[in-house]
Parts: C-alpha cells; structure tokens; sequence
C-alpha cells in the first residue's frame, strides 16, 4: 500500500507542478487526490507542497510567477479541497504527542483543518524563512497583494477556529494540547513581517479573552500603547512588556540598516515608560517600572526622552 501510495503521489504531483490547467483541474477534482489525503495526509499534502521553496535561499531564487501565491485562483481551491478531508486516523496516531512549538507540525490526521493550515505554511513560507517584502518589489501588484492578503486571512480564522474548536468548556476554559498549539501559531503569524492579514477585521472576531492576540494586533495597527497596557496591566507582565518592544527595536533597527533615513524614529521603548507612567493604578509601583525599564535597556533607550516624561 505504501509503494501505491507513493506512486500515486509522485504522479500527482507531477500532474499538480506542470502547471498545465487541465492537469491541475484534474488533480483538484480527482477522487485519487481525496482518497490519499484520507488514507495517508502527510503524502497527499506533498502533492500540493513539494515544489515549495524550503529555505530562505530557495525563496530568494524563486521567479515571481513560481509563487506558491502566484495562482489567481488555485490555492483558495486547494484550501477548500483541504477543510473538507476526514483523514482516517489510527488509535497509535490519536495517541501522538502534540508539538508545543510554534514551529512544529500540526497532526494531520487530526482533520482537514490541519491540513489546510499546513499546505498555507508552506505557501506563506512563514516557517521556511520567506524573506521580507518591500513596497518597491515589482512582485507588489495590487491584484495579487489583495489574493496574498486573503490568504493570510484564511490562515488567521483556521488558527482561530483551532483554537476556539479544542476548547471544551467553551471560551474560559484553558487549551488543549492541541488548541495550545493552534494559538502558538496564531500568534506567530500576528508577529511575522511577513504577515498581510487584515488586522482591524480580525480584531472584530477575537474573544475578548484573547489579550495576548489584541495585543499583537494593535501593535499591528500601530497603537503600541494600547498594546502595551495589554502586557502590562491587564496581564500583569512587565516580561511580556519588554519582550514586544524589544521585536519593535530589532525591526527598527533592521529597517534602518536597509534605508537610511535622516529622521530618527521614535525609540521603541519610550511607549512602555509612558503606560508605566500613566496607566499604572498605583503611581509608585509606575515610577518603579520605569525606572526598571530605563535600567534594564539602557544601553538602547533614549534617555532623554524618557527623562522628558
């Protein structure tokens, strides 16, 4: 069965990257294609995902149109082939460990869900290091950047979906394995460069017990304030606090290696003295992080700044 299994998949993927439309329809539509995903999903995934670049210098290599998102139309369909697999499960696969790495792989004999996050991974390129965009990269067209933008969407709302779906007692009850899972890797794309996701529409279906994700949305929006009285207040955690401005300080200063401008930016962590300042409940407690704040980055704050508040 295993031989069959490969034979079949390697056809299919011969099919799938020919890029001829008739094959590929063929393969979309084909009951061979289901049939795999069912029996064996990690190979019937390989159909769609083989022809990926895997690393950082593949991308870089990459031709705009080999664009795993360059398709008008073909990844929205595999997504959709993908949600509605039943894969069939064996008692040895429901007892696997389940990965605590944002990074690590999803079960995907766990459902169709999986598999349509897997097969957007892999086309997004956020685990196999799809090198950041700029605006002046002439693969940056309008139409194509709103098909990109609707495929960070879907991955969001599956994330989401994992998350909220392996709740069992409904929205305050802690994650599962699995759903803690499905969250690491929600945030992970709220967080990456990359990322083109709609932020103001995903901030209308968060549960409001998803202070972390609001977090990292409106960071998103630029509101790094509100952001930061999320750490900081609601969640208590001055840790959390630091770790957020310490990727907006890293990302500035990469941004600032690659155009050199003039006008200095505002330091990243002048928002965090302000809540500290301003939004704790007890003015001292406030005086005492700032002054934490100030000593533990004073090799990057603007001192001056943060004296001025």
């Amino acid at each position: 069965q295993i031989k069959f299994d490969s034979y079949i998949a390697t056809h299919l993927g011969d099919l799938w990257s020919s890029k001829d439309e008739k094959y590929c329809q063929l393969v979309i539509q084909s009951s061979a294609t289901r049939d795999l995903l069912a029996r064996n999903p990690s190979l019937g995934l390989s159909i769609f995902t083989s022809t990926h670049p895997q690393n950082e210098n593949e991308w870089r290599k990459m031709k705009p149109g080999d664009d795993p998102l360059a398709h008008p139309f073909y990844p929205s369909k595999v997504t959709e082939l993908l949600k509605l697999v039943s894969p069939h499960a064996t008692s040895k696969e429901l007892l696997e460990k389940v990965s605590n790495d944002a990074s690590g792989s999803l079960p995907l004999h766990s459902g169709g869900r999986a598999l349509a996050v897997a097969y957007l991974e892999s086309a997004l390129g956020i685990s196999s290091g799809r090198p950041t965009e700029s605006q002046s990269d002439p693969s940056y067209r309008g139409e194509f950047d709103e098909r990109k933008a609707d495929m960070h969407d879907e991955l969001s709302y599956l994330l989401l979906e994992g998350v909220i779906s392996e709740r069992v007692d409904g929205e305050s009850s802690e994650d599962s394995d699995l759903g803690a899972l499905y969250r690491l890797k929600l945030r992970r794309l709220l967080s990456w460069p990359n990322s083109m996701i709609r932020s103001e529409r995903l901030l209308t279906s968060l549960p409001t017990s998803f202070l972390r994700e609001h977090a990292l949305l409106l960071g998103r929006l630029g509101r790094h304030e509100d952001a930061l009285r999320i750490f900081y207040c609601d969640l208590s955690s001055m840790e959390l606090a630091l770790e957020y401005c310490d990727i907006r300080h890293e990302r500035k200063e990469e941004e600032g290696r690659k155009v050199r401008s003039s006008t200095p930016s505002e330091c990243a962590y002048i928002p965090l003295v302000k809540v500290a300042l301003n939004a704790d409940s007890d003015p001292d407690r406030g005086v005492a992080a700032a002054i934490q704040v100030l000593a533990l980055r004073r090799n990057v704050i603007d001192k001056s700044a943060a004296l001025r508040l």
